[in-house]
């Protein structure tokens, strides 16, 4: 009676031990790339998901829930955060919390040229220099305070952001993840700053009625 009692615990101890096993052993979505290679591709690489039917749960199972984010935009419905290094990764969902895309962001210099009370107007810093050709907008409560103090025409500015401009002229982009100061602009480069400060004042705002 003892050892068949015995046998019975040792089964129950045993049967206990393996149930976990399959939820254990429950394999990561093969679709879903590790945060380091996206992270390590272009920002839109992995773009156009939704046939894969990757859901948040999904997400959440391989790479943990989302992180928050320097810009203190509220996680919405349609997109998370994760974080990863220096990096933010933007994941799209549809209605069905299925992942549509996935966006790692950027890092890009910027110069301010022109601004007023709230918004500011800039042009990215490019390898081969100032690129004039692409001025875009951004916002004085997108900036923290310690940028924000020293926003002038001519400051450098670094940002973190999705990579995407609208084409709207100027550009418009989402909210940067991270903005810091960097600098002034040579010398050199203020009198292009301020001829492109009149041109966009007198073609987007300034244009006085004939």
């Amino acid at each position: 009676m003892k050892k068949h009692a015995l046998r019975n615990l040792s089964a129950l101890l045993l049967l206990a031990f393996l149930l976990p096993l399959p939820a254990c052993s429950k394999k990561k979505n093969p679709n879903i790339p590790e945060k380091s290679v996206v992270a390590s591709s272009d920002p839109g690489f992995y773009s156009e998901l939704e046939e894969k039917k990757i859901t948040r749960q999904d997400m959440i199972s391989a790479w943990g829930e989302p992180d928050g984010n320097p810009a203190n935009q509220k996680v919405s419905p349609n997109y998370s955060f994760w974080k990863y290094e220096e990096h933010f990764i933007q994941v799209w969902f549809n209605e069905k919390d299925i992942v549509q895309s996935i966006f790692r962001s950027v890092t890009m210099k910027c110069v301010i040229f022109l601004m007023d009370d709230t918004t500011l107007y800039a042009v990215p810093v490019r390898d081969n220099g100032i690129d004039y050709a692409n001025p875009f907008i951004l916002y004085s409560t997108w900036l923290p305070s310690e940028a924000l103090e020293k926003a002038e025409p001519g400051v450098i500015l670094e940002m973190e952001f999705e990579g995407r401009f609208m084409e709207t002229y100027p550009a418009q982009i989402a909210p940067p993840y991270r903005i810091t100061y960097v600098g002034i602009e040579e010398e050199s480069e203020m009198h292009r700053l301020q001829e492109e400060a009149d041109a966009l004042r007198e073609f987007v705002w300034y244009r006085e009625e004939e």
